[in-house]
């Protein structure tokens, strides 16, 4: 069993578990931005990854948030020869979204749909605080299932849900 350190807390995790997809028709314009991050040199993503964002926060009425993409590895630990743990990226509701554009040990660039899913999974947090006015953001099978749906309409596609219900979130 979860435990919280506040009420308040483990309401935003139950409402952050009920709302399973964002009722938002990204334009044609940003689904291009997403299909072009794609695509493009990883080491030319970053201004590409702004744009994106702040088309997204645009469309969805949401402030613009900063990125700060770093062309270097993940920030990881290894023990013993043992990768211990690694960061992909994090989100800070008062300095925006840092992204790293390589993998950790073999420092090769992250794979293209690996980033895209990395920045919006980012940009998810962003929207919980923002859109959702929650006072936190937790990693629920409601968030994930926002994430895919979201992806899903970024790449042109339904993405399938989750087998739960709730209501869908109308901002």
């Amino acid at each position: 069993m979860r435990r919280f350190r506040s009420r308040s807390a483990e309401r935003d995790y139950e409402r952050s578990n009920l709302i399973l997809e964002l009722d938002y028709r990204p334009t044609s314009g940003t689904c291009r931005l997403a299909q072009k991050l794609l695509q493009i040199d990883p080491a030319r993503r970053g201004p590409l990854s702004q744009r994106l964002l702040d088309a997204l926060a645009d469309e969805l009425k949401v402030p613009r948030l900063r990125l700060h993409f770093h062309d270097k590895p993940q920030k990881h630990k290894v023990e013993d020869g043992r990768l211990t743990y690694k960061e992909y990226a994090h989100y800070d509701p008062e300095d925006g979204i840092t992204v790293y554009n390589k993998t950790a040990v073999r420092q090769k660039y992250l794979a293209p749909k690996s980033y895209l899913d990395t920045i919006v999974h980012e940009f998810l947090h962003h929207l919980d605080y923002e859109l959702l006015k929650l006072n936190h953001t937790y990693h629920t099978q409601g968030f994930y299932s926002r994430l895919g749906d979201l992806m899903g309409k970024l790449q042109g596609k339904r993405a399938p849900q989750m087998e739960l219900f709730g209501p869908q979130f109308r901002p």
